[in-house]
């Protein structure tokens, strides 16, 4: 029979009776860590490619939900211009999908906006510039519309871009 003493009082050394856990634990971290940089470099790569598609780093987010079609500028601003004058700016649209996309028409909060372009396509992954005409009224002071241009990209179908200026 043994005794409860014996069994009890054998002499453990600490180092073997830790070392296997601590091993372990070091284990594990170390596949945590591994598995962490595996999906650092995954995320990387996939950032790298929505910025590679999209064009500019701005647009990854963007990408990433499915917009194909991007403005070069949310707002076109003519600055300070002259009294019953008509002037033009420029829109760049960029193309980011696989096919063409048409912008069908537009939308202005006032008819002294025009675009005379539409509809037009932009062929896959290229960009084209439209050309905005602002009439400006007879009076002084600032302005400010909204335009909306309508394209078949099922992602993005209505593109908000506003108008302002000054007139002096």
């Amino acid at each position: 029979m043994i005794q409860a003493d014996t069994v009890c009082h054998q002499e453990v050394r600490p180092t073997e009776v830790e070392s296997v856990p601590v091993a372990a634990k070091k284990r594990c971290h170390r596949i945590v860590v591994d598995i962490m940089f595996f999906a650092s470099i995954l995320f990387a790569m996939f950032v790298g490619f929505a910025w590679w598609q999209s064009g500019e780093f701005d647009r990854v987010g963007p990408w990433i939900q499915g917009q194909r079609l991007f403005v070069s500028a949310d707002i076109l601003d003519f600055g300070t211009v002259k009294s019953s004058d008509a002037f033009e700016g420029q829109i760049r649209l960029s193309n980011r999908s696989s096919k063409p996309i048409t912008i069908l028409g537009s939308q202005a909060s006032c008819g002294c906006v025009t675009l005379d372009e539409l509809p037009v396509t932009i062929p896959r992954n290229s960009d084209h510039e439209l050309r905005v005409r602002i009439d400006t009224p007879a009076s002084t002071g600032s302005f400010e519309h909204s335009l909306k241009l309508l394209s078949d990209d099922q992602g993005n179908t209505v593109i908000p871009v506003i108008v302002r200026g000054v007139v002096e």
